[in-house]
């Protein structure tokens, strides 16, 4: 059983954690979420209803279960204003914390070569050769990144990442053939659980559809995922997050990478991976 919620699809979260107090709704946000809302009835049920923010509080959100893509606070204000019921969330510095690229590459890295760099000189030098992809410390569906190589020039995109973030993350551009997600619940009280693998279509960085990656991962790539899953689970605790999380994955030629990519908070394919939420 699944219990009808409120939802605020705030898909520009990261934006949001980026800011903070200065950030305002991109206006178009919800139509942006309205028209990905059929890919994610597995996450949020065909009987959502949706709240935006900055607008008229739908009156059949009140006394629903208030839920937001990310708990960010212009996406918990808004569910309180439409009379949603509200769960404790974590706090902004908290969220902030955890979905920062900093935080990923701080549990180790799963593919050589790819690191957190600060030194604009060492960063456009190591750049400047072979295939690089350049990541923001916050970014979402394909936006804060660049890819690097045929003659690519880096120099503004790095400047202003490190303006702006202190860092980038540099990681070898591979040719990958095989995406995948593991997707889980921190609980307050620090017990998770984990949803089974899922096969995900990307393009340009942006999710499109998923479906059960059982038969596509050998059983050590499974392995490897699932000891992700935990792993990442355990750090998000312990630095004070509660709430859903996925990790990404995905085979290339030269191997796999079990971790490239982690959110705090929900995702395109929770609903495929782990199920439709909140259970009643």
């Amino acid at each position: 059983m699944h219990a009808r919620a409120a939802w605020v699809l705030n898909l520009d979260a990261e934006d949001e954690l980026r800011l903070g107090r200065a950030y305002t709704p991109r206006p178009g946000a919800l139509a942006a979420a309205l028209a990905l809302r059929d890919r994610l009835t597995a996450l949020i049920g065909d009987d959502a209803v949706l709240v935006e923010r900055g607008a008229p509080a739908p009156s059949a959100a009140r006394g629903l279960p208030g839920l937001a893509w990310c708990p960010t606070p212009s996406a918990l204000a808004a569910l309180v204003r439409a009379g949603a019921l509200v769960e404790e969330a974590p706090p902004l510095e908290v969220l902030r914390l955890v979905n920062d690229r900093r935080f990923h590459h701080g549990l180790g890295e799963r593919l050589e070569g790819a690191r957190w760099m600060i030194d604009e000189a060492k960063i456009l030098s190591t750049v400047a050769r072979g295939r690089w992809l350049l990541k923001r410390a916050l970014g979402f569906a394909g936006r804060g990144r660049l890819a690097c190589g045929d003659g690519v020039d880096a120099r503004a995109f790095v400047a202003r990442a490190l303006r702006e973030d202190g860092g980038v993350a540099v990681e070898p551009r591979v040719d990958v053939t095989l995406d995948v997600s593991l997707h889980g619940l921190v609980e307050r009280g620090g017990r998770w659980t984990l949803g089974r693998p899922v096969e995900s279509e990307v393009r340009g960085g942006a999710w499109r559809r998923a479906r059960d990656a059982e038969p596509a991962l050998s059983t050590g790539e499974r392995a490897a995922l699932l000891t992700e899953g935990d792993t990442v689970a355990a750090a998000l605790h312990r630095a004070g997050y509660f709430g859903p999380f996925s990790v990404d994955a995905f085979r290339f030629d030269g191997g796999f990478c079990a971790r490239c990519e982690l959110n705090a908070r929900f995702s395109m394919a929770f609903g495929v991976g782990w199920g439709r939420y909140p259970r009643a």
